[in-house]
């Protein structure tokens, strides 16, 4: 995601139907929209301006299977299936089937995370201590990465960052992992103690700033990319940001959400740190996805996808079933 970029203008409220069900995780190129559908076994692609639904990728041989992430590469669609330990690939142009990946080689474990860099895919599996780097061309296993450099542990949440991918280690007071997405050699390790890192559960970035939530200690932590040095601690006297469960950046603002409290979903001024919306109440277990024009919040128990101004927080449209 780059480090600046134009905030589309504001566009009427409204409600689309669409064949949404239970979605679990969102992902946009800026044009189109996949959402994957945990209720139907399918991913729906959308049209990131208007909300419509273009096209509902579902059947037997995608293997869809409780899909909890989702990424995008050139024409390809990355899906991995937490439930059947897979990962599907299919055509965005046009929703054909490429390939499934699953078997003892790719040591899919309830995969979790997913993001593609550089040509390379990378699966986080969901016990949080090691990661499946793939080919993006021929979906070949490249390697597996683990171990005591990598300090992977009950890792949460990958990021990409310019050539390099960071992941955030909740395990004990945290730490977050720096490798590069080619060599996958570790750039640096960052320590809970230098960082304010406590628990930390999910990462966004503007390719200047990486911000990091954290389960404990009420703060995001905000960390430069360039040195891994802690910029500063932002924080709200009022609602506990201990929890926050997404990030997304779009724009100038960053986004958080909370599924533990009520589906509070906030934003920060990415300048002065400050609370620029409080979404209350509004959602069930929601999550925050986003791209350089738009923010999506995503809540699986009420099956609905809300697009909201990036700037304003106000209700663009109510995508549902």
């Amino acid at each position: 995601m780059g480090a600046t970029a134009a905030t589309a203008a504001p566009r009427p409220s409204g409600q689309l139907k669409v064949d949404i069900s239970v979605p679990s995780a969102l992902v946009s190129n800026g044009r189109h929209v996949w959402i994957a559908n945990t209720g139907s076994s399918s991913v729906l692609e959308l049209d990131a301006a208007t909300g419509r639904e273009l096209r509902n990728v579902a059947g037997s041989t995608y293997r869809f299977d409780i899909s909890d992430a989702i990424a995008t590469y050139g024409d390809h669609v990355w899906v991995a299936n937490s439930a059947s330990n897979s990962v599907t690939v299919f055509h965005a142009s046009t929703g054909k089937l490429i390939r499934v990946l699953s078997g003892p080689a790719y040591r899919f474990e309830v995969p979790s995370a997913m993001v593609v860099a550089d040509h390379h895919v990378f699966v986080l599996n969901g016990a949080g201590s090691r990661v499946t780097e793939l080919d993006e061309t021929t979906g070949r296993r490249l390697r597996v990465l683990t171990g005591p450099l990598y300090r992977f542990a009950g890792t949460h949440a990958m990021v990409v960052v310019h050539h390099d991918v960071w992941t955030a280690n909740g395990a004990g007071k945290g730490s977050l992992t720096e490798f590069n997405a080619v060599t996958a050699k570790v750039v640096r390790v960052i320590s809970s103690g230098s960082a304010r890192l406590d628990a930390p559960t999910s990462l966004a970035s503007d390719g200047i700033r990486l911000w990091v939530s954290n389960a404990l200690g009420g703060h995001i932590s905000e960390v430069a990319v360039a040195n891994g040095h802690l910029m500063r601690t932002i924080s709200n006297s009022t609602h506990q940001l201990s929890g926050l469960d997404s990030l997304a950046w779009s724009g100038r603002t960053l986004w958080g959400a909370d599924q533990q409290r009520s589906g509070l979903v906030l934003a920060f001024d990415e300048t002065s740190g400050k609370t620029t919306v409080v979404l209350a109440h509004r959602f069930g277990f929601p999550a925050v996805s986003a791209d350089a024009h738009h923010i999506w919040v995503v809540d699986r128990t009420q099956s609905r996808v809300t697009e909201l101004n990036p700037a304003t927080g106000a209700i663009v449209r109510v995508i549902t079933n």
